[in-house]
């Protein structure tokens, strides 16, 4: 019993300290709002998927990241284990925090893009295009 009490959340927020259970309270917390993803050009596991907690009257506003590996689960193959970033067959999204288009390279980040768009399905409430929050 004592292992389930001291269980870690699966996010805390690091300005408003608001907790996450587990990643499906996440996901449907309508306050949460996906910015992107921020890949890692040596592997796919260690980049990371930014989000942005949206409170009314501005009372949190604060950006998160959440490693790629804490939904991998949600790739519906394996990834691929290539990086095709910068070779002829990269279409440039990585290096858009914004962009949030879906990807045709053979390319491990192109399978994590797949798992961002299931995220943004899973997302109750997220605007069409991404919410960038000035510090404050």
């Amino acid at each position: 019993m004592q292992d389930i009490i001291n269980m870690p959340s699966f996010k805390i927020c690091p300005k408003c300290n608001h907790s996450w259970e587990t990643r499906d309270d996440l996901l449907n917390d309508p306050s949460v709002v996906m910015l992107g993803f921020m890949p890692s050009f040596e592997k796919y596991s260690k980049g990371s998927f930014l989000f942005n907690h949206v409170l009314p009257d501005r009372q949190c506003g604060s950006t998160f990241a959440v490693f790629v590996i804490c939904f991998e689960d949600l790739c519906d193959s394996p990834v691929h284990d290539d990086l095709k970033f910068g070779s002829k067959e990269c279409e440039g999204h990585c290096v858009r925090l914004e962009d949030l288009q879906q990807c045709d390279a053979a390319c491990s980040n192109a399978d994590v893009r797949k798992i961002m768009h299931k995220i943004l399905l899973k997302l109750k409430n997220q605007p069409e295009k991404p919410i960038f929050t000035k510090p404050g």
